[in-house]
């Protein structure tokens, strides 16, 4: 019996296809460069599709094997959002993540802060024995 293909699987089933057909085929590196961004956007965790990201990490250094173009068209890229959610940011022990501007060359680049683990904060109990 064939396996259905739930709807919201289809993203994913698409992913891996384009990663595996890229990984053996030059030409279509080059066909699929316009859909970089989309491919990038998937470069994230998503509990409903945990391997959505390795997946789209894979296509990524598929689609840049080799290609020059591909490599410089995501050079070109400038970082358009970042998920500032409160408790995105804790899930992965982040205080806060924001763009700011590179003091050199201007570019966005991204600025972490760890998030401060409260176990290490406690002051170690003192106890006094007579």
């Amino acid at each position: 019996a064939a396996a259905s293909l739930d709807r919201s699987d289809a993203p994913l089933a698409a992913l891996k296809v384009i990663a595996n057909v890229c990984h053996h085929d030059a030409r279509a590196r080059d066909d699929v460069r316009p859909r970089i961004p989309a491919i990038l956007e998937r470069c994230k965790v998503d509990p409903k599709r945990p391997l959505q990201r390795e997946w789209a990490i894979f296509a990524v250094r598929a689609l840049c094997a080799d290609n020059a173009e591909n490599q410089a068209f995501i050079a070109s890229l400038e970082p358009q959002k970042i998920d500032t959610d409160p408790d995105t940011l804790r899930s992965f022990g982040l205080q806060d993540v924001r763009l700011a501007p590179h003091p050199d060359t201007g570019r966005p680049e991204v600025k972490i802060a760890m998030a401060k683990n409260p176990r290490r904060a406690q002051p170690a109990s003192s106890s006094s024995a007579s």
